[in-house]
């Protein structure tokens, strides 16, 4: 005898919340079967189970595991307490994936467990939509996972033989994705871009100056004293990397990061001396090594437990050159905002930067499992023979199924006087930019 789930409309695609799950449930028997009665139930839940010791997990279960179910649904296919032949027999059967989570478990209020409202989590008893999360499986320093389970059961008719009491289940996994979500702000105008710049400065070279003058002024420097040298003018130049807010998990996308390179101006100069009389050492600024990729922090909680896991995933790497942007001298600079880089280089066309929606999944929130992102960058720079590194890490991220992505802000139509946020700049080496992501409600 062979019982097992046959879905009809099967075809490897993913489903969706609000799609129809349709299919059979299969017997071959290859001799006469009591049957009393056939069930099937559909879930969705969500497992932790620590794998490390906290040294008080052998008092109780609650310690290291928990189970969260989203959902439950419960159909009786058939009821009797006859004997069928030997054959195949099939019961028809169909769910809707709900499109949140529900609170009332059809009356299981015993199943899983109880959650309380703790940021980045979900309650399960809290109020308003929950959305259901994504199909997800992680191992590490935790294992959990969401799953949607179909489960068949045949039991037996109390007044059969001894031989045949033993009731018969089996189990089938589906896999559930996010429905494609659009991103869209109140008055259409938000910026779908976060940004980060990094300023250098390098010495000015005056081009009527000959190369003979240059090497005698460099040894007449030289030889004098740190209080005699005359300073020399110095060039500010401004590397601005556009991030996007949200990514989509689309693979037909890149992922857009715009690198773009801009003079500010020149400090220490006389009052007879301009930018137009400094002769810049190239007109690009050579970007030798650049790295891209993308962190999903995990955290879990199981009794009074709350690890948190973060694992990288390497995106792509590659090399440009940027256009370095001249400017006035006297150009004001604003705090407030910067005009739309048009000399911008996107340098997830370079490297081929995509989501890798095989190996993750968007971002959720649900009983007792949270899962961000954010994105690491890191840049080899050389310039006026001069070579430099930076690095902006822990910029979070949005990760969304397809919907409206910062690649389809229509930039076109953004002139001279479009602007952008633009925040505080920050010098040196190696900064931290951004806080690590958060729970948004």
């Amino acid at each position: 005898m062979a019982l097992s789930i046959v879905l009809s409309n099967d075809e490897g695609v993913p489903f969706t919340p609000g799609s129809l799950v349709l299919g059979v449930v299969k017997l071959v028997a290859l001799c006469d079967q009591p049957i009393g009665s056939v069930a099937i139930s559909f879930v969705g839940r969500s497992k932790v189970l620590l794998v490390h010791s906290y040294g008080d997990m052998t008092t109780s279960r609650s310690d290291y595991k928990s189970c969260g179910y989203l959902f439950c649904k419960n159909l009786n296919l058939y009821s009797g307490k006859y004997t069928h032949p030997k054959g195949t027999y099939v019961w028809p059967f169909v769910f809707r994936i709900p499109e949140f989570a529900h609170s009332n478990l059809d009356g299981y209020t015993d199943m899983g467990d109880a959650f309380d409202h703790r940021p980045p989590w979900r309650g399960s008893d809290a109020f308003g939509h929950h959305p259901l999360p994504p199909s997800m499986d992680h191992t590490g320093a935790f294992n959990c996972s969401v799953e949607y389970l179909l489960h068949a059961t045949l039991i037996r008719p109390p007044e059969s033989r001894f031989a045949f009491s033993n009731n018969v289940g089996v189990s089938k996994s589906i896999q559930v994705e996010c429905p494609p979500e659009r991103i869209d702000s109140e008055d259409g105008s938000e910026w779908p871009y976060e940004t980060y710049h990094h300023n250098f400065q390098i010495r000015c070279v005056n081009p009527s100056t000959s190369m003979k003058n240059r090497v005698i002024l460099m040894i007449r420097r030289s030889a004098q004293s740190s209080v005699e040298a005359t300073p020399r003018p110095k060039i500010g130049i401004q590397l601005c990397v556009l991030v996007p807010k949200i990514v989509g998990t689309r693979p037909d996308t890149t992922i857009p990061i715009l690198l773009s390179a801009t003079c500010l101006g020149m400090t220490g100069a006389k009052k007879d001396e301009c930018l137009a009389d400094v002769q810049f050492p190239s007109p690009t600024i050579t970007i030798k090594r650049f790295t891209i990729s993308i962190s999903a922090h995990t955290k879990v909680r199981a009794g009074c437990h709350y690890p948190v896991e973060k694992k990288k995933v390497f995106l792509g790497k590659g090399a440009c050159e940027i256009p370095l942007t001249g400017d006035a001298p006297d150009r004001e600079i604003s705090n407030e905002a910067t005009p739309f880089p048009t000399n911008s280089v996107n340098l997830g066309d370079v490297a081929n930067v995509r989501f890798p929606y095989k190996r993750l999944v968007p971002d959720f929130s649900t009983y007792n499992i949270f899962r961000a992102y954010c994105l690491d960058l890191r840049f080899k720079v050389e310039y006026a023979h001069k070579t430099f590194k930076f690095a902006i890490r822990d910029i979070p991220v949005r990760v969304v199924s397809a919907g409206f992505l910062a690649s389809d802000f229509d930039t076109t139509t953004l002139h001279d006087s479009a602007v952008i946020p633009q925040p505080a700049t920050i010098d040196g080496i190696d900064h931290v930019f951004g806080p690590p992501p958060c729970y948004q409600p």
